[in-house]
Parts: structure tokens; sequence; C-alpha cells
């Protein structure tokens, strides 16, 4: 039997990632951490997950292996004193024995084979750094060249029925601008709910300050408002010192408490995050169907363990009121967004305020936004959560998604906005090319094959232009690559004309396998120029499979004079385009996401198109106009 089990571990020790270095090897290695006094601090404890399940069946163990190896991870964790144990997450707190340190107790664990991580249970730090402008009487980041806050109030300012989870320092319980919607505390030190005598007041100002930003009380005539106003919050304590030290198991024992309450986001706004036990953390949280938010830091850093779409956290870094970096926020492939940082004005002890900066405050600005849209829509899951408020991010830096900003920094009435998007609207029409535009006459243009459409090897894309064809015959062709796919059975298109005589024609061909050019339809002139366009569509003479699709327009006996314009080519199945349909905003025939963004384009820069309900003027009246239209469809 022993025998054995030396085997399976040795199976084990075998599939580990090369972080399991041989103890001889250890020494000529640098240390695996390094603590910084004032931010991440050694506690004497380290946080262990064993392998699970699923991680050693990928492997190739099987049933008695895996359960042997179990047993082994067991029994080498019961050498060791146990501070504290979270089993949602299968995360063992021990203490550190006299004589070892924590680099060399989390190499002997790794190089058993047998754990997916060992590491310190840190002593974090608070991320805050208070400003001395104390006069500042107004939050700019809600201004509408940044959050744009106040317009998405106009939608919706949140309800008590979703909570915000702060873990954080305590909150001052009484604070005139923090009492509506206060759910029940917990300490999480002591691990004791308020109603059984547990602490949560504020034993430093951060988790007061941090609370106002997520959700201060709004419409109450006085003071500040948090990113959703109406929403509930609770305050999970995670330190019983005056500095705001707390463990980083507490915090994460802080979070997945606050989830299992029924709250709906857990922020935290500590140093930290780039410890594994707050991704395991994170994964749990999600499948509890909550999000965790949590300070991206304030030391500069960059933030590389892994892609920011790659995990389940959120991490947030800081702006400032000029829209850029703040100087002190970490950045890197690891955020995920950024939020205002600098000079955030908030609640603050004593019944006060301040303006304050760092990470810490940027995080709570998120979970408060996301609390908001999940009252909008409760139907979504976390992870349409997380897509909404990425991608309702106003684009900084680099165009797209970068390392400094990662998607940008967050808006709050984009984020209603899509959120609204996802609780109706059309699902797209299959098809498999088309030339969008977002008016008749302007379209956006595409290359097939990598040729232009119009043969002139010209890039026109602020040309307004449809495929014109003049002179006598003219034909424009193009091809359709379309690999194995099922041949398409219907070709639409839009057409008008100007300049061309009663009664001569424009032809729509399709090369068959002959390699016959073969009508489809054609479309006879009246004679009068055509100021609008008009649709036609035509069905395909045969089904089947087909590798390449070719179809042309042509026309026939025209002149210099004649002018025909084609737009809006579509291949794929039957389509009937909207009959002035509003939602579909870009005029493509689809009544989508896309179409929210155009909308949101067009009322930004106070287009007259945006003035949905024709009152002369372009307000948040418009897209509460809109989003009504958007949800009902065409």
């Amino acid at each position: 039997m022993k025998r054995s089990g030396l085997v399976i571990l040795a199976s084990v020790g075998a599939a580990v990632s090369a972080q399991s270095q041989p103890a001889r090897d250890a020494a000529h290695q640098p240390p695996a951490f390094v603590q910084v006094a004032g931010a991440m601090e050694f506690s004497g404890r380290l946080i262990v997950k064993p392998l699970q399940f699923e991680t050693l069946a990928a492997r190739g163990l099987k049933q008695p292996q895996i359960e042997a190896a179990t047993r082994q991870a067991e029994a080498t964790l019961a050498a060791y004193q146990e501070h504290w144990y979270e089993p949602l997450v299968d995360h063992h707190v021990i203490i550190i024995p006299e004589g070892q340190t924590e680099n060399s107790l989390a190499a002997k664990l790794m190089a058993t084979g047998l754990f997916e991580f060992a590491e310190p249970d840190w002593t974090l730090y608070p991320i805050v750094t208070c400003t001395s402008d104390t006069k500042l009487n107004s939050q700019w980041h809600h201004n509408d060249d940044r959050m744009a806050s106040c317009d998405a109030w106009d939608i919706h300012t949140g309800t008590a029925a979703v909570t915000v989870g702060i873990c954080d320092t305590g909150v001052q319980t009484n604070h005139p601008d923090l009492l509506l919607n206060r759910k029940e505390g917990y300490n999480a030190v002591n691990k004791v709910w308020e109603n059984s005598g547990g602490q949560v007041g504020a034993v430093h100002p951060h988790g007061t300050m941090t609370t106002g930003c997520a959700a201060a009380n709004g419409d109450n005539g006085l003071g500040v408002s948090g990113t959703a106003w109406n929403l509930s919050h609770r305050m999970l304590r995670v330190s019983n010192s005056s500095s705001g030290t707390a463990n980083l198991s507490t915090l994460t024992h802080a979070a997945l408490t606050s989830i299992q309450a029924g709250d709906k986001v857990a922020n935290v706004s500590y140093s930290g995050v780039n410890s594994s036990s707050v991704r395991s953390t994170a994964t749990q949280i999600k499948n509890l169907g909550g999000l965790l938010t949590w300070s991206a830091g304030n030391d500069g850093a960059t933030l590389n363990w892994g892609d920011r779409d790659a995990d389940d956290v959120i991490v947030v870094g800081a702006t400032t009121r000029s829209d850029t970096k703040s100087s002190f926020s970490a950045k890197g492939r690891s955020v995920d967004l950024m939020a205002p940082g600098s000079a955030v004005y908030t609640t603050n002890t004593n019944s006060g305020y301040g303006a304050v900066d760092g990470t810490s405050f940027s995080a709570p600005l998120t979970a408060g936004l996301i609390g908001l849209v999940w009252s909008f829509n409760p139907s979504l899951t976390p992870d349409e959560v997380e897509a909404i408020i990425k991608d309702a991010c106003d684009d900084l830096g680099a165009a797209g998604v970068d390392d400094t900003y990662g998607y940008g920094r967050i808006n709050s009435l984009n984020s209603l906005v899509l959120a609204g998007g996802v609780q109706g609207g059309n699902t797209a029409v299959p098809f498999l090319e088309e030339f969008p535009s977002t008016t008749p006459d302007e379209v956006v243009w595409k290359t097939i094959n990598g040729a232009e459409i119009n043969g002139d090897a010209a890039n026109e894309p602020s040309e307004p232009y449809a495929l014109n064809l003049d002179g006598a015959d003219t034909a424009e062709s193009f091809n359709f690559l379309m690999g194995s796919a099922a041949f398409p059975t219907y070709i639409s298109f839009f057409t008008q004309h100007q300049g061309v005589e009663s009664g001569k024609q424009l032809a729509a061909e399709y090369l068959n396998l002959s390699g016959d050019w073969t009508a489809l339809t054609t479309v006879t002139s009246n004679g009068a120029d055509q100021n609008s366009f008009t649709f036609f569509q035509a069905q395909a003479p045969f089904d089947g499979y087909h590798d390449d699709f070719a179809i042309r327009f042509r026309a026939l006996g025209a002149d210099a004079s004649d002018d025909w314009h084609i737009d809006d080519i579509r291949i794929g199945d039957e389509f009937t385009p909207p009959d002035d349909c509003v939602a579909d905003f870009n005029d493509d025939g689809n009544v989508n996401t896309q179409d929210v963004l155009a909308f949101l384009n067009a009322w930004s820069a106070g287009d007259s198109s945006a003035d949905i309900n024709n009152d002369g003027s372009v307000n948040t009246q418009d897209v509460l106009a809109y989003l009504n239209l958007w949800n009902a469809g065409c």
C-alpha cells in the first residue's frame, strides 16, 4: 500500500507546474514572496489550497489515485496547526512552525505536487492617500463627461433589493448620508454578525469612505451621492485595528460571506489583488451568482499574472479629473478597467466628507455601478454584468483594450443603456455578407476577398456613395467565398436611380455552376428620379452546397447620364426590412447592441437624430424614449 502511494504521488508530482522546485534548487532562486512594509507584510501564516478533483482528473489520474492524493494532501496539512479553514474554496490557513519561513514552507508544500498554491496570509493595508483639499464641494466623477451619473439616475437610481457588500474597516453607522438601506453588518475577524454582538463600527475612516463611494444616499438634501444611491449596503468589517490592517484570509472570507448573505457584489479596497486565493475566491463568488471588485493598488505596479478576461476578479485602477491614469495607479494586462480615483469626494467619519485619492475609491465606485446595473435588470448573469460594465467603458489611451486603461473608464449611463438592451431586442437575421450603412446613401465600406467592392481601388469611407452604375451595360460584380457553408437562398438589396429613362432596367445576376451569368431579378425604372431607396429581394433558383458564390449588378442599356445606386446588399436568410424602425438606429436591418452604441454616440454629440421624442432638444428623455423603442424591437 505504501509503495502504491509513492507511485501515485510521483504521478501527481510529474503533472504539477514548474512552480514546484526541488528543495536543493530553492536555495539558488530568489525568494518567491517579498514583503513590503506598510503594504503587504508577513503574518506568520500561509493560505494553502490542495489540487482539486477536476485538476487531478484532467492530468490523467484515476479515481483511486485522486482519492489517495487527496488523503495525502490532508495528511500533509494535518502536521501543521490550522488557523482557519474556508470550505467554499478549500483554503487552509496554517500557522508556520518555528524555524521555517513563508518561503521555505511554501516551497516545501509545493514540492509535494499536491497543492494548487501556497502563499502568505498577507497582512494588508487599506489603499488610500488623503488629500488636503477639504474645500472640494462637488463630485467631479459624476460629471456628464466622466461617469455620466446624473443622466444614468434619470433612468434608475437603484433599489434596496440589491446590496453592495463593503469588506473594509467598519462604517460610521449613524452617518447621516449612510442611514438609508444599511443592512446588518458582520465582523469577519471575529466571525460574528452584528445582531449577535459583532462590531462593525469604524476603527479607521477608510470603510466609511468606500461605502459612500458605492452607496451614499442621494436626493436627501445633504452631502454626496454614491454611484447608486438607493441600493442597500452592508459593512463586513475586516480589521479590529486602528491602522486598518487586515489579513488576506479575512478579506476573502468577508467577500464570500457577503455573497452568501445575498449581496450581489463584494468590494475589497486593499492591496494583495495579485494573490492566487483572491482569484480562487472570485471564481467561487461568481459561481454563487455575484461579482468581486478589488483595488488594483497604489504602487504604480504592472500587474501581469494573466489576461484580464481570464479570471473572475474585476481589478480596478484609478483615473484623474482630466481622464488620465492616476500616477499612483497600477496598470497591466491583469487590470480590467479604470474608475475615478483622484480627489474623489465622499463620506468620512465624524459625519463629515472629504476628498481622497486611491484605487480604494475606484473599486467601490465600480461596485456601486455593478449594483446599479443588477438593480435595473435583475435577470442578468454575473458574466453578462461584467461584460456590460466593460463594454460600456469610455475608451481611454490607445484605441481599444490596452494595458494602461484596460477597457477604459466606467460610464454609468452607457452601462444602464446596455443593461436595458439585454432585456429586449431582436436576434440578428443570419447572413453571410452585407454592406452595412447608417443611412441608405452613407455606405460603410467593406471589402471581400481583399478587393474593394466597386473596383476603383479607393478607400472612401466618408464619401456619400452607394454602389454606382452608369454608362452602357456597366456591371459591378463580386464574389462571396462560402467554404463548406450551405448555399444561401436569398439576395436582398435597396436601390434608387437618377437620370434613368422609363423602361430601362437594372439586372441582379448570379454566376451559375456552369459559369454563366443568370438573372435573379430586374428592377425597371419609372422614369422619375428616386430620392429614397426601394427594397428588392430574390430567392436563389437552387439549393445545395457551393464553395464560391458570385453576384453582379448590370445597368442594361444605360448611358453616361444614368445612375443606379445599390446599397445594403444581403446574402442569407429571407429578410424583412424594418418599416421606419427608429430602434434600428444604424439602419442595418437588425435591432441589436450596435444600434444602442450608435444612438449613444449621436446622443453624446447632441446630434438631432438622437431627438427621439421630437421635442427639439437632445436630453435624457430621449434616452428613455429610445430604450423603450429598442426593447420593443421592430
